[in-house]
C-alpha cells in the first residue's frame, strides 16, 4: 500500500494525444445507486463535433476524479437526490469546448478555490482523501493546453461547479 508521501512525490505522466470526441467520453459516465447524472449539451453544441486533442483515458480521469471528488466530499451519507450535471458547450470567441461539472451536494469547504483545488496534497475539509486529484485534473487539463476553474456559491442549488476548457479542432 502507498503511503501519503509516495502519493505526493511520485509523478504521473500522460496518455498519448490523439483526437476524441468529448460527446463519447461524457456518455461513458453512468448514474449509480447514490446519484445521479444529467446531461445538458447545449444546442449550438448539439450541432458540431465535439473534438479536441487529449488521450481518451486522461479526458477520464479528469471527469472521473471531478465526480468522485463530488460523491466523496459534497454527497452526504443517507441523502437522496443527489444530482451531479454535466453540460457540455462551445465558446465561440476562445474557440474551445466547455464542460461544466457541477453538483447539489455541500458547498466546498471555505478557501477552496482554483488554486487551491489544484494544489498537489491539498485536502479539503474533514472528508479530505490524498489531495491527488484535484491536482491531476489541473494536470491533465493544462497539459492539454486548456484550463479549469473551480466556483463555490454555498446559496446555489448547486454550490459546486467545475468548469474544463478544452481547445476545439475539427
Amino acid at each position: 500500500m502507498e503511503s501519503k508521501f509516495d502519493l505526493l512525490t511520485q509523478t504521473n505522466g500522460f496518455g498519448l494525444v490523439s483526437k476524441v470526441d468529448i460527446k463519447k467520453v461524457l456518455k461513458c459516465f453512468k448514474s449509480k445507486n447514490n446519484y445521479q447524472i444529467e446531461y445538458l449539451v447545449d444546442e449550438e453544441c448539439e450541432k458540431m463535433d465535439a473534438y479536441t486533442l487529449i488521450n481518451k483515458e486522461d479526458l477520464k480521469e479528469v471527469i472521473h476524479n471531478i465526480i468522485s471528488n463530488a460523491v466523496m466530499h459534497g454527497f452526504i451519507k443517507g441523502r437522496n437526490n443527489n444530482i451531479i450535471r454535466i453540460r457540455l458547450s462551445y465558446d465561440k470567441e476562445e474557440n474551445m469546448h466547455v464542460i461544466q461539472i457541477s453538483n447539489n451536494g455541500k458547498p466546498m469547504p471555505k478557501g477552496m478555490d482554483t488554486k487551491r483545488f489544484g494544489i498537489k496534497g491539498e485536502i479539503a475539509g474533514d472528508t479530505g482523501n490524498d489531495g491527488i486529484g484535484g491536482y491531476r485534473v489541473k494536470s491533465i487539463v493544462e497539459h492539454f493546453k486548456g484550463s479549469y476553474s473551480v466556483e463555490n456559491d454555498p446559496d446555489s442549488l448547486f454550490p459546486v461547479q467545475i468548469t474544463i476548457k478544452l481547445p476545439k479542432i475539427d
